[in-house]
């Protein structure tokens, strides 16, 4: 199979080891990845814009991108000429005319809506990697393929699961200070501790089995809890789903932090279900951010654009830690 990396997928994978980009690319099987020279030019501008003339900065960050390419032996791709399908977004242009031209298999991006072109298949990172799963123990749900950790007690957490049983859902979310948040068998959301303010809005509801929680701290620093249901686009571009934002409730922590029930191993209520994705992220995110890590199941779109020099700035502090 002849994959083509879109500029975000090559962002991703290079620069973020915990990306749904570079778990695809270093556990491939038969598959040979491309890029095309002008997704390589976009990538080392954006470098050059974060840089802002720190050489050394610069040089670490194409030395990671550089090593990327070669160590998974990633092959570049001349500008092709026009393919005579048309982008939906003038920038991927180049990207479609390359895949034609050169009989690319598919086109690998987290941008499906500038993608609508008949001819040319186009998978997210985490759905390419389940469409060339080839033996059982590539079915198998490892951790690190659906828990992004970016800290340990975040501003936000973005929990996607199907509960085991509707009465049984147990601990989402805790807190430092040892509270633990849990949904009861009436799928309302309770505390261990009697103390704790809570003011609950609504029950939890199921949607088709599925559970979508955005979990975020408040600027009172307060806990607030919320539940986004899904409302299914038209056509074949996964991207065109949103979802509705329903409160469910509103904790009164008294200032401890968020912690993340999945990390701790000490919940007294343990949580039943199969995750779909985790994401513990050290700062704030806004509605459209959130929608895009459900929709691609992955942190990489958000990572990859909106938190661009936070990825740089990542790549940069494991590149130094490593240094003996």
């Amino acid at each position: 199979m002849r994959v083509l990396l879109d500029t975000n997928v090559i962002l991703c994978g290079a620069f973020d080891d915990r990306s749904a980009a570079f778990k695809l690319v270093s556990n491939k099987r038969r598959i040979q990845f491309y890029y095309s020279e002008l997704s390589y030019n976009e990538v080392t501008s954006k470098i050059q814009d974060f840089a802002k003339g720190r050489k050394s900065v610069e040089l670490t960050l194409r030395a990671i991108l550089g090593r990327f390419f070669s160590n998974y032996g990633i092959v570049s791709l001349a500008p092709s000429p026009a393919s005579g399908f048309q982008s939906t977004d003038g920038d991927d242009q180049a990207i479609i005319d390359t895949a034609v031209y050169h009989e690319i298999d598919t086109v690998c991006t987290y941008n499906l809506a500038h993608f609508k072109v008949d001819k040319i298949r186009v998978e997210t990172p985490g759905s390419l990697k389940k469409a060339i799963a080839t033996n059982d123990d590539d079915h198998k749900q490892i951790a690190s393929d659906f828990m992004t950790v970016y800290s340990l007690y975040p501003t936000s957490i973005v929990l996607s699961f199907s509960p085991s049983a509707p009465d049984s859902i147990g601990s989402v979310f805790q807190t430092r200070d040892g509270r633990d948040f849990f949904f009861d068998q009436s799928l309302t959301l309770k505390c261990t501790k009697a103390s704790s303010k809570l003011n609950v809005y609504r029950k939890l509801t199921l949607e088709d089995g599925e559970v979508n929680l955005w979990i975020l701290k408040t600027k009172d620093k307060a806990i607030s809890v919320n539940q986004l249901t899904r409302t299914v686009g038209e056509g074949r571009n996964r991207f065109l789903t949103s979802y509705n934002m329903i409160p469910i409730a509103l904790a009164y922590t008294q200032g401890n932090d968020l912690k993340h029930c999945f990390f701790t191993g000490d919940s007294r209520h343990d949580f039943y279900g199969r995750i779909h994705h985790v994401l513990s992220w050290p700062g704030k995110l806004n509605r459209s951010s959130v929608e895009k890590v459900l929709q691609a199941g992955t942190a990489d779109p958000i990572v990859g654009s909106t938190y661009l020099p936070t990825l740089f700035n990542m790549a940069l502090s494991r590149r130094l830690s490593k240094k003996p």
